[in-house]
């Protein structure tokens, strides 16, 4: 099995920044701190901050069709 680098991410899940800095990348590919994975959003500091806002926002553009 060959692995697209180009849709390939890297993703270090802690509580803990500092020790994220310390470990080197596994493949040469992009290392991303937040993932979108069926349809919720998990960050590298595993807080639901981003996937609230994400449902947020879709929240607040439906509500905007039903005033109308």
């Amino acid at each position: 099995m060959l692995i697209n680098k180009q849709k390939t991410k890297e993703i270090i899940l802690t509580s803990s920044q500092q020790h994220a800095i310390s470990i080197p990348k596994l493949l040469d590919t992009e290392r991303v701190t937040v993932f979108k994975l069926l349809d919720i959003y998990v960050s590298s500091d595993l807080t639901w901050n981003h996937h609230v806002n994400y449902i947020y926002k879709r929240a607040n553009s439906r509500l905007h069709f039903c005033d109308s």
